[in-house]
């Protein structure tokens, strides 16, 4: 059976349903994530597995490790683990070990065995949905909410290799993958702009038609004067009393420099 691989429109989507929506986040997550779920130089394989460590899926989830972020996707997706007991979910549930308890949050040979079946089986959104947990609870341990920070200390081999050694093939796959992320949010601006565009196109067709049905059913057009209207503005459009319509001038100009006054010192004038 052929693995299931995904494109870089997919990862990118089920980051941002997650939260991960800013552009410089996604360029600096997703080419690291790609070179570390690489199956036969194909990168985003689902059930990738790391040949050196006990690490599956895109995100090379590694269930020696990140048994807490584990634990609470398998709690959400209404997966149970064998042999859990009372202390070991507390755990792994809060991810602290007080003091006086020995530290039981690692899985048993039994739970890892269905662990492995489970990321082998996730599919991308539960897969992504691990990756936040394990994101979140890295920030917190290391204290800081730098994407560098984080990614460096849950995947040190690849940004080791990225950003530090700049192994030549690292180097290479990361520029290829940069340039297609690049591509991808053009084509992202540029579909938005399209959609935007058609949105207020129809909307001023909407407009049109409405007004159209209202004229041809007779309706009165809010926007135009009715002659009765007309007719009363032009009886007050020149003032009875000349005097009266210059002192009416004056107060309206003092109101508004006393208006533009306010709100230039910052109050709200309603």
């Amino acid at each position: 059976m052929e693995a299931q691989t995904y494109t870089i429109e997919d990862v990118i989507a089920a980051l941002n349903d997650v939260g991960y929506v800013d552009e410089n986040v996604i360029n600096y997550i997703v080419p690291i994530i790609a070179y570390e779920s690489r199956v036969n130089g194909m990168p985003f394989t689902q059930d990738a597995k790391d040949p050196t460590s006990d690490s599956w899926g895109i995100y090379q989830t590694n269930i020696n490790t990140e048994m807490a972020a584990i634990y609470k996707v398998m709690v959400d997706e209404g997966v149970e683990l064998p042999g859990m007991t009372d202390l070991q979910k507390k755990q792994l549930e809060t991810n602290i070990v007080a003091e006086d308890e020995k530290d039981v949050r690692k899985f048993t040979p039994k739970q890892k065995k269905v662990v492995r079946e489970f990321l082998k089986e996730a599919d991308l959104p539960t897969q992504t949905k691990i990756f936040k947990e394990m994101y979140e609870i890295k920030s917190g341990e290391i204290n800081s909410d730098k994407t560098e920070d984080v990614m460096e200390s849950l995947y040190f081999n690849t940004t080791r290799k990225f950003y530090t050694d700049k192994q030549p093939e690292a180097v290479k796959f990361k520029a290829k993958m940069d340039k297609e992320v690049k591509l991808y949010t053009k084509r992202k601006m540029e579909d938005d702009y399209i959609m935007e565009k058609e949105k207020v196109n129809q909307e001023e067709i909407d407009k049109f038609k409405r007004m159209a049905a209202a004229q041809s059913s007779g309706a009165p057009n809010p926007n135009v004067r009715t002659p009765r209207e007309m007719e009363f503005a032009d009886k007050y459009r020149t003032p009875l009393d000349p005097a009266l319509n210059s002192s009416l001038i004056n107060v309206y100009s003092t109101l508004s420099k006393a208006k533009k006054k306010a709100i230039d010192s910052g109050l709200q004038v309603l």
